[in-house]
């Protein structure tokens, strides 16, 4: 399947809806140019909504956290909302990327955690 990307204004925040998997030679760059555009439109709250992700590949997460740090370097913030199990448990398991990147059940709560930090 391919990737599918979508940004939508919520509030003060932005959410980038993935769609597919997100492998080195399939979606990862279109992932990362996403979170770019938006820097590049001043939206620096970005939500990563990837609850329609079936899975995600080494070289995804590795563009995640490339996106994360541009973010946080840009003087933003990016969080994830709705990982689905097999995703969330990359993250959560041997990458320990949870410590880094907020994860939330729901997009809402998300935005809410971004509201919350201005």
């Amino acid at each position: 399947m391919a990737i599918s990307v979508s940004a939508s204004d919520r509030d003060s925040a932005t959410v980038v809806k993935i769609t597919g998997r997100v492998l080195l030679y399939d979606g990862s760059k279109e992932m990362y140019e996403a979170v770019d555009g938006q820097l590049q439109r001043g939206r620096k709250r970005i939500v990563l909504d990837l609850s329609e992700v079936s899975y995600i590949d080494s070289s995804g997460l590795g563009f995640l956290v490339t996106a994360y740090t541009k973010v946080k370097n840009s003087g933003g913030e990016l969080v994830v909302a709705a990982p689905q199990a097999k995703v969330r448990g990359l993250m959560e398991g041997g990458t320990k990327l949870y410590l880094v990147i907020g994860i939330y059940d729901t997009v809402d709560e998300a935005v809410a955690s971004l509201e919350k930090r201005s």
